[in-house]
């Protein structure tokens, strides 16, 4: 009768944890459904940023009554908001410590496309360009 060694379920990797999904030297591809995702997700954007402003009775009495409940929502909010401010911060160091330009790039380009559409679409709501204090 021969003895079956149990192998263990997880491997060592010589690289680490893997953090990432796609290997750092692996070819990266995007699809049209990506690009066709951006633009109706833009075109509805603009349109229901369009549509707010001057508020409708019924929007103002919504926001009446949000603001009449408990406060503790707004420490759920905060919360949310410092979850993704240090999990953007986790990607970061990790980005740069692995050495992984070709995301650190990608994370650059996301932020300059994503305060260029914040600035239009307060230009076209507003009717003027934010000041430099209002955008930062």
């Amino acid at each position: 009768m021969s003895e079956q060694v149990a192998q263990p379920i997880w491997r060592p990797l010589a690289d680490g944890l893997p953090f990432f999904a796609a290997l750092s030297n692996g070819k990266r591809l995007r699809s049209v459904s990506d690009l066709l995702t951006l633009l109706v997700t833009l075109l509805l954007a603009g349109l229901f940023a369009g549509l707010s402003v001057p508020t409708s009775g019924f929007e103002q009495a919504l926001v009446n009554l949000i603001g009449t409940m408990p406060s503790f929502l707004d420490v759920l909010w905060r919360l949310g908001v410092a979850c993704l401010l240090l999990w953007v911060v986790v990607i970061l160091v990790s980005s740069t410590v692995r050495l992984r330009v070709e995301v650190l790039v990608d994370i650059a380009a996301a932020l300059v496309v994503a305060v260029g559409v914040a600035l239009a679409f307060s230009r076209q709501i507003n009717g003027v360009w934010p000041s430099f204090s209002q955008a930062a």
